[in-house]
């Protein structure tokens, strides 16, 4: 007895609630199908409506224009009477009452033949001099509506056409008893013989009565509350159930839509829906039309709407018992729920807001989820500021010191699992900052940091972490760097980037950035990498700011000599450090200059002398090669065109080395025909060495590069023979024009291990092919002549004198050539 009855209620309206949702479903199929049954049928009656009324109009169309021909044959036939036409032409007095009447006899015996014209009220013959002959209901015709008159005749020459239907208009008869009458007119004409125009001279009317045709258009029934109407082309009402609009003019919209296509369509009159059919007789310009109301068609099909309504209460009544039913099905269960989100409070899951508020079991349920949800959010939301807050920075939105220092430890435990996937600290620091500070405020100063961590966050991968460390200061987590070459130019970047111009508060500020780097091999810790780049980074300020500098303290001594090689070679030949020496090759007979070898030097003003050895490998690696060998031949053909300007003849030629890049360049040839075309280099000028591992990487790539090379004029020497793939299948298919014995071989050329063998083999092979030998490495006179004997024509090396400036090498040529005259 203390149960709360709001408690009650809310089940009851659920139940209710639940039930009427219930209804409304299974009534929906029988709506469904009462709906389309009464549309269904509502559009066959239509359909068929439609057929009967558009039939109705277009028989009385026909009628119509039945009634109407007969007219026109009624003027054609008086028109045709030459005595009629000569009556009106005739300039008679009014007393000659003899002649009047005999024409009117005439038009009298004429109109016995159309006794059967059912509604011809008059007939009116008018001469363009007034004269006047009248037939019809009255004989009181001596006085006419000259205002219509006027108009009748204006509009029989408008029409241009034989019978002009005037419409429905005043009778020309002031005395007829007819008032309104259906008009048709035709003029006479008179041909002049000698100009042959054509003029008229009299006019000749037919009034017509409009009841005739409101005795027809009654005689056919539509329906009920169905009319017709008759427009003539001005329109006027020719027929209108009402008599009193007869002669009236049709409202302008109704008027426009007959005025269409003729058909059948929905009209709206005084807010009532009709259905409307109309046809126009075209050699009358009338339109006949038909109105049906449609409320009068759906009457039929009424029964269908009402079995439906029925079929909705007894579906209602199913619903009513099946409520009862749903309370024991339906909210038990959502109780059960209810339980089970309470016990969501304590051990909430992210989720989204339910939306339903009904004040009910499942209002009970959403209140209940809802509150756990904002727990859940709320402590979810404070947490994620926190962490935020805690790993951010403030002003730029960019990682704190603490979340890069987690981010170096991840990386370099990257790192350690693929040794070959290195990483990089970036530690930049802002030069001229201060003074931009100091001058424009801390405001501007603020600005100016967020716009250049923009433009860093622009010079870096999506991959890569930037971080802002404090004051001026960020830095960049360089990852999964395919080699560590790849951090300098990525700071190189950076460091032109900050370079640019910043525009704060209308004021152009311009700032440098000063960027250590140190390379990650997975053995340092987060601070220790920090430590190194930083470092790093107040070296390249003591060094000149706005720079990079590598850390090298704390990786092995080959990272470290690779990167900073790299990092100066590609500065190298800008800056003018590169230059081209040349060794003499000479024929081992007399000792004679014939050619010499371009041999690339590195003079870096701290390193001093980079030996080959060390920086071609690396700028074979990174691609370099390809800008240092278009340089370096380059230089030789400049050079080789000046020895041959210089000695004629007598200029030795100049040997350039080839990389296997450079070669595989599908465009090699054509740099090759440029540069020679730009120093007019000939035939033989030019030897080009390339190593067998170059040439049999790709053999098909490798012939055509080389016929097209010595088909410019190039002679092809095959470098470093006999430490390769050597085969003399290979060496008869290849296109080379000599050969070149590797230093090892003739290394072993010594009176106490004296080892010719392979060299003979060599020169024995070259013999039978035709090339040319050079011996490479010769530093002792044993050597020297042991070669010779063997029948070696050219050789090269210390013994003959190490690679030297072009002036050195000119020198030695002046003495060649006064020696031998």
């Amino acid at each position: 007895m203390n149960a709360d009855p709001r408690r009650w209620l809310r089940r009851a309206t659920l139940a209710w609630r639940i039930g009427l949702y219930l209804a409304a479903a299974s009534a929906v199929p029988l709506l469904l199908t009462g709906f389309l049954s009464y549309h269904m049928a509502a559009d066959a009656l239509l359909r068929e409506a439609t057929h009967s009324v558009a039939a109705a109009v277009e028989a009385q169309r026909r009628y119509i224009e039945a009634q109407m021909a007969q007219v026109e044959s009624l003027l054609a036939n008086l028109a045709g009477v030459e005595a009629i036409t000569a009556a009106a032409i005739e300039e008679q007095s009014d007393a000659d009452t003899y002649d009047r009447l005999a024409t009117q006899a005439r038009i009298g015996y004429i109109l016995n033949g159309y006794s059967s014209l059912r509604g011809l009220v008059s007939i009116d013959l008018i001469g363009a001099g007034g004269r006047h002959y009248h037939v019809g209901d009255t004989l009181e015709a001596v006085r006419l509506d000259e205002e219509q008159r006027r108009r009748l005749f204006e509009a029989a020459q408008r029409s241009g056409r034989t019978v002009h239907w005037s419409g429905i208009g005043p009778n020309i008869n002031v005395h007829s008893a007819y008032r309104k009458v259906i008009t048709a007119a035709r003029l006479l004409y008179r041909v002049e013989r000698e100009t042959l125009r054509r003029e008229p001279v009299a006019l000749l009317l037919v009034s017509y009565d409009p009841d005739e045709l409101a005795r027809q258009f009654d005689d056919v029934a539509l329906g009920n509350g169905a009319w017709f109407v008759a427009v003539d082309g001005d329109g006027r009402l020719l027929y209108h159930p009402d008599a009193r609009l007869r002669g009236e003019r049709l409202a302008t919209p109704l008027l426009e839509t007959l005025r269409d296509a003729q058909g059948s369509r929905s009209v709206n009159i005084a807010g009532h829906d009709y259905l409307l059919a109309h046809a126009r007789a075209v050699t009358l310009g009338w339109t006949i039309a038909g109105f049906v109301p449609l409320d009068t068609l759906a009457a039929p099909v009424a029964p269908i709407r009402w079995a439906s309504f029925g079929l909705v209460a007894g579906c209602l009544l199913f619903a009513l018992l099946m409520a009862i039913r749903l309370h024991a099905k339906v909210i038990a269960p959502l109780r059960a729920v209810i339980r089970q989100l309470q016990r969501f409070e304590r051990d909430p899951a992210g989720a989204e807001h339910l939306g339903i508020t009904n004040d009910d079991e499942i209002g009970e349920l959403t209140r209940w989820y809802n509150r756990s949800l904002d727990a859940v959010h709320a402590l979810r939301d404070s947490e994620e500021r926190a962490q935020h807050a805690a790993l951010h920075d403030v002003l730029t939105g960019l990682a704190n010191r603490t979340l890069l220092i987690d981010h170096i430890t991840h990386a370099q435990a990257a790192v350690r699992r693929q040794p070959e996937r290195p990483c990089a600290l970036l530690f930049i620091d802002l030069d001229h900052f201060k003074p931009v500070n100091d001058r424009l405020g801390h405001e501007a100063g603020d600005k100016l940091l967020c716009a250049i961590a923009q433009r860093i966050g622009d010079c870096v991968r999506s991959i890569d972490v930037l971080a802002r460390l404090g004051g001026d200061e960020f830095a960049v987590l360089l990852t999964r760097l395919d080699e560590a070459g790849r951090a300098l130019r990525i700071a190189t970047r950076i460091v032109e980037c900050v370079r640019r111009p910043v525009t704060i508060d209308g004021h152009e500020v311009q700032v440098g950035a000063s960027i250590g780097i140190a390379i990650g091999d997975g053995t340092q810790d987060a601070e220790a990498l920090l430590r190194d780049a930083d470092i790093a980074m107040y070296r390249a300020k003591q060094t000149g700011k706005s720079r990079c500098e590598l850390f090298d303290a704390a990786l092995g001594a080959q990272v470290l000599e690779r990167v900073g090689l790299e990092f100066e070679l590609r500065r190298a030949l800008e800056r003018g450090q590169l230059a081209m020496h040349y060794q003499p090759i000479v024929a081992l007979a007399d000792d004679r200059i014939v050619a010499c070898e371009a041999l690339m030097r590195w003079q870096h003003p701290e390193l001093g002398a980079v030996a080959p050895d060390r920086f071609i490998p690396i700028a074979e690696e990174t691609g370099l090669i390809a800008e240092l060998g278009a340089w370096a031949l380059a230089s030789a053909c400049a050079q080789a065109a000046s020895w041959r300007a210089r000695w004629g003849e007598a200029a030795p030629a100049i040997a350039v080395n080839l990389s296997p890049r450079q070669l595989g360049r599908p465009d090699f040839c054509e740099q090759v025909a440029a540069c020679f075309a730009e120093h007019g280099i000939g035939p033989g000028m030019i030897h080009l060495e390339i190593t067998e591992t170059a040439l049999l990487a790709d053999l098909g790539h490798a012939d055509r590069q080389l016929a097209c090379l010595r088909g410019l004029g190039a002679t092809i020497h095959l470098d470093d023979f006999g430490t390769g793939y050597s085969s003399l299948s290979y060496l008869s298919r290849l296109q080379v024009d000599a050969i070149k014995i590797d230093r090892a071989f003739v290394r072993r050329l010594d009176p106490a291990h004296d080892g010719p063998d392979l060299v003979r083999a060599i020169l024995l092979i070259a013999d039978e092919l035709g090339l040319t030998v050079v011996a490479e490495g010769i530093e002792t006179e044993y050597q020297h002549q042991r070669l010779a004997a063997l029948g070696c024509a050219h050789g090269q090396g210390w013994r003959f004198g190490r690679a030297a400036e072009p002036a050195a090498i000119e020198t030695q040529l002046r003495r060649q050539l006064v020696r031998t005259g």
